[in-house]
């Protein structure tokens, strides 16, 4: 296992922002939108308690971030609003362990247990003889669901003592003119409790409600909407207080990553091993979240958790399989705890398995616990609230997002929290501009039943955040890549990127495409979309795969070299071969014709034979017809491969961003210069007689031409610049010329006049030699996707 010190860049936090400007129409004016200033230390409390006017009916929202104590904040304003006469707090969160903790909290700033009651409570008491008491304490902890009377999937209806005691708090406090302050934490993790036919029982408090506060540190767009409607409740009046996100020094954890690039975790790899021993005997605890269960329980069986067991004794079990939850006594294992619990002892190491790279391998991957989108990686890593080491366990780091450039940008776009909004409305309007005559029918009078399109605030609470993460990487459709950009650019405050552990990929320079195999049957042998994807991505794939390992090319003699992206260009031209052999063309076994020549027989091992049956490529006499050993691709041979995919593109022009377009007209433009350069020969009756090379120059204007072409090709296409390298010493005229006639031509010498003459022979034909390294064709897992997903503007390509 190799490890290096990384150098996250030094970029500003993206975080969703609440502005004015979000509520049009409310009473939210620029002076109500409030930038928090915390104290020394980072916390905001004191600020809150100076600037919140607690006698001011409104909807105040809080947007801070984690670890700056909004809880505590929170509790001295429930607390100031316990102590008037008239006033009862209700606090309102979407996990019962929050609950928990709010409670502990006022019990902390000795808030008497009498005052408080939890609605757990109701299930064991009695509510017609109890009910009076509860009513008077002044604390009324309860959760979203319990509010908004949301009985779950199971139940169409909330139970009868819920509903009884809701009933009697609504008459006593309307009886007795109590006003009721409502602290909605953690709002984002609760938008399912406002659909339409729940958010009608907020509003059976509308004649009570004197302030209602909204706080969370992962505002999502869907909680909008939810201001919104809560605004209603206090007159449309919002305050927002918003803390920029900036990461506090001396409360910044280490974060470190292990790039674990094989399909499924082998919890026996002593790589694995290795990484967790870092912390075995070193922390005072050790707690981890997976994924998925059977990971948690698989892991409590493995070696390594044997050996943390022997350590520290037994696990604590959260994985929702019983009624076990988190506890800071233990070290704790599971699935449930990547929200609403804080870890707040010191010297801790806090391990999370993301998803692997096998759950990619379908259209629909199972992201586990992080399948909710960004949010819950960020609530995630924000569990380590004291100084510790934080270590993420992750298949892939060479994650590249393209910066977008149209109104529908594509999966791997490279977009900002604040693009959301726009994105979703011009997917809406879209939506409902095809359906437009048909929505104008059903409402009309011809119709006895009606049906009614949603409006675009309702269809963002019921959709919003599933669109994000479903066409997105960058939202979490890929939450593995949302990672790892955001860990190398420095996205969390809590903690910052600190040492990167990477396997060893150990490959022989005398058999590195034996060694690209064996790599490949391990990572990517099981894999559908690889299948099916076009020979761009699955170089694309591959290379960046093998690249996020440690990658050591054993030379003769065991003589080792490490190898870096692009430093070694007879390693990077293999990768394109071994592509090219996939691909089933050229100098491999195919469906060409007789005519076409047959190569020499690399591999004869019969049992190779199993490696290329996923790929249907044809097998003669038993063998696998690899290319020529010696062969690699040439420059010329590139470059008219470019050519040839550009003057036959394969895509439509609206499926390509600027980049490719680009590129694709370069290469057409130079695929048409080849008359241009033949005006430069003379004619020698039967042939063109080309000039020497030395004494060759182009006018100013095509050497102009040409400079800037292949300056702006090397600029954009990174295989020409980094692996081709066409040009050794720079542009210059004998370079270019020397270079296209390459290309072009196939040239001889013979005698013309009895002098000897470079002449052309024939003219090279674009051909396609198994690989389009230029733009990014659609293949078949993409055209199922858009099929299934009805979203045409958004593809699957590679980057």
């Amino acid at each position: 296992m190799y490890e290096f010190k990384a150098k996250p860049n030094p970029s500003e936090i993206d975080y969703k922002t609440i502005r004015p400007e979000d509520f049009p129409g409310y009473n939210v004016k620029d002076q109500s939108y409030i930038t928090i200033k915390p104290n020394e230390n980072g916390y905001i409390s004191e600020f809150l308690a100076q600037e919140i006017d607690l006698e001011h009916k409104d909807t105040t929202v809080i947007n801070a971030s984690v670890g700056q104590g909004k809880t505590t904040a929170l509790i001295s304003i429930a607390n100031e609003y316990a102590d008037k006469r008239d006033y009862v707090v209700f606090i309102v969160a979407p996990f019962k362990s929050l609950l928990d903790q709010y409670k502990q909290h006022l019990l902390n700033v000795d808030v008497d247990e009498g005052h408080i009651l939890d609605y757990r409570t109701l299930e064991y008491m009695t509510i017609e003889k109890d009910k009076v008491k509860f009513a008077e304490r002044k604390f009324q902890l309860m959760t979203f669901n319990f509010l908004l009377a949301n009985s779950g999937d199971r139940y169409l209806k909330q139970a009868d003592h819920k509903i009884e005691y809701l009933d009697f708090l609504l008459e006593e406090y309307r009886s007795k003119g109590k006003k009721v302050v409502i602290i909605f934490d953690e709002i984002h993790d609760a938008i399912h409790n406002f659909k339409e036919e729940l958010v009608f029982n907020i509003f059976r408090w509308k004649d009570s409600i004197h302030k209602i506060f909204v706080s969370s540190a992962t505002f999502n767009e869907s909680s909008k909407v939810v201001i919104k409607y809560l605004a209603e409740l206090t007159d449309q009046k919002i305050i927002i207080f918003e803390s920029p996100r900036l990461q506090e020094e001396g409360r910044v954890n280490d974060l470190n990553i292990l790039v674990y690039d094989k399909a499924t975790y082998d919890l026996e790899d002593p790589n694995l091993m290795q990484f967790f021993n870092l912390e075995i005997g070193v922390a005072n605890k050790i707690n981890i979240l997976t994924y998925t269960r059977s990971l948690a329980h698989k892991f409590i069986r493995s070696q390594i958790g044997i050996g943390i067991r022997s350590k520290y004794g037994p696990f604590n079990v959260c994985t929702g399989d019983t009624e076990t939850v988190f506890s800071s006594a233990h070290n704790n294992i599971g699935t449930t705890f990547k929200t609403g619990i804080s870890i707040d002892e010191e010297n801790t190491a806090f391990y999370i398995f993301l998803p692997s790279r096998k759950e990619y391998f379908n259209p629909s991957p199972n992201l586990g616990i992080f399948s909710d989108g960004i949010n819950s990686l960020i609530q995630a890593l924000a569990r380590l609230r004291k100084k510790g080491r934080i270590y993420v366990i992750t298949p892939d780091m060479n994650t590249q997002f393209e910066e977008p450039d149209r109104r529908f940008p594509k999966s791997n776009a490279l977009l900002s929290l604040s693009d959301q909004d726009r994105l979703l409305s011009a997917f809406y309007s879209d939506l409902k501009n095809k359906l437009y005559p048909e929505i104008e029918y059903l409402q009309g009078d011809r119709t006895l039943i009606k049906a009614s399109f949603p409006d675009y605030n309702q269809y963002k609470l019921a959709n919003g955040e599933r669109f994000f993460r479903t066409y997105f990487d960058i939202y979490g459709r890929n939450i593995t890549n949302y990672f790892n950009w955001a860990s190398s650019n420095n996205q969390f405050v809590n903690c910052r990127l600190n040492i990167v552990y990477k396997l060893d990929l150990r490959i022989e320079e005398s058999k590195i495409l034996e060694g690209l195999m064996d790599y490949f049957l391990k990572t990517f042998s099981n894999d559908p979309s690889f299948r099916f994807s076009t020979s761009f991505v699955k170089y694309d794939k591959l290379r960046r795969s093998i690249f996020s390992n440690h990658v050591i090319l054993v030379h003769k003699l065991g003589r080792t070299t490490e190898l870096e992206e692009y430093k070694n260009v007879t390693f990077e031209k293999h990768i394109i071969k071994f592509i090219q052999n996939l691909s089933g063309l050229p100098y491999l076994a195919n469906d060409l014709g007789s005519d076409h020549e047959e190569p020499s027989l690399v591999i004869k091992n019969k049992e190779s034979l199993k490696y290329l049956e996923p790929f249907k490529i044809r097998k003669l006499n038993n063998y696998v017809r690899f290319s020529d050993p010696n062969y690699l691709i040439t420059t010329e041979e590139y470059i008219r491969n470019a050519i040839y995919y550009s003057m036959n593109i394969v895509i439509k022009q609206d499926d390509l961003n600027v980049k490719f377009e680009k590129i694709i007209t370069l290469y057409m433009e130079l695929g048409e210069y080849r008359e241009k350069l033949k005006e430069y020969f003379k004619d020698g009756g039967k042939y063109l007689i080309v000039p020497n090379d030395k004494d060759f120059r182009f006018s100013d204007s095509d050497f102009k031409k040409l400079s800037s072409l292949f300056g702006t090709l090397l600029e954009n296409d990174k295989i020409l610049s980094k692996v081709i390298i066409p040009f050794k010493s720079g542009i210059t005229h004998k370079s270019l010329f020397t270079l296209l006639k390459k290309v072009y031509f196939e040239v001889g010498r013979t005698h013309i006049d009895k002098e000897k003459v470079i002449v052309i022979k024939r003219e090279m034909e674009y051909t396609d030699i198994g690989i389009n390294l230029i733009y990014p064709e659609k293949d078949i897992v993409t055209v199922f996707h858009e099929s299934q997903k009805k979203y045409p503007y958004v593809h699957e390509d590679g980057p």
